[in-house]
């Protein structure tokens, strides 16, 4: 599996990614810094977390930083696409703490755990934060990729047939990923498998009519049955 990376990211970056064996390629990339088909990523330290939180001016003239637009982006980007959005975040709040203590200034902990609890609640992004450093944090970054490429992304290790007492409304589950409830509108609706084929590939922005079914699960069932 290739990672597309944005022409932006560093050479020590680069190097990283060889020595983990880890293929890529390179593009200017309008939201996220890592991509493959199927995840965009948006990569931070620790101490650029800090300072992309950090707003400036007062009053009416106060601007918000600049780590919400990026998670909304990134956000939009993933229901355009399809894609998973991911963030990253490496190195260790102590650390970062002491290097912002040399410069007279305290580290917002508080600020930190609320911006990444925006980005799960607000933007439903996937956040895995302070590895020990940036190789520990690549390696993580591919196997999550990964897994997703091969389709576990939300499917429990060992998955069994859902249980419903109607077999149709339970295969189905199984093969769709999603819960029973949602697979009797989809079968109330559609009838048949055929059906529900047809309209997935020929009009899919119909099935988001479907309660609990939004476009990031119409572009999951693509990849499936693709």
């Amino acid at each position: 599996m290739k990672i597309t990376v944005d022409t932006r990211e560093q050479q020590n970056v680069l190097k990283i990614l060889e020595q983990l064996g880890i293929p890529y390629t390179r593009r200017t990339m309008s939201a996220g810094d890592y991509q493959t088909k199927t995840c965009l990523a948006e990569r931070k330290t620790v101490m650029d977390l800090v300072e992309s939180i950090k707003g400036s001016g007062k009053g009416k003239d106060y601007k918000e930083g600049r780590f919400f637009s990026q998670m909304e982006k990134l956000r939009a980007k993933c229901d355009k696409t399809g894609q998973i959005p991911f963030l990253f975040i490496s190195g260790d709040l102590k650390d970062a703490a002491l290097k912002l203590k040399q410069h007279g200034l305290k580290l917002n902990k508080n600020a930190i755990m609320g911006a990444m609890a925006s980005a799960m609640v607000r933007y439903g992004i996937n956040v895995f934060a302070f590895f020990s450093d940036d190789k520990e944090m690549f390696y993580c970054m591919h196997s999550v990729f990964e897994k997703v490429k091969d389709g576990k992304y939300f499917l429990p290790h060992r998955a069994q047939l859902k249980r419903d007492r109607n077999k149709k409304v339970a295969l189905w589950s199984t093969v769709l990923r999603v819960r029973p409830k949602i697979v009797r509108d989809v079968i109330k609706k559609y009838k048949t498998l055929e059906k529900f084929l047809v309209v997935l590939k020929t009009r899919p922005n119909e099935l988001e009519h479907i309660n609990g079914v939004g476009r990031g699960t119409v572009e999951k069932w693509k990849r499936l049955l693709e």
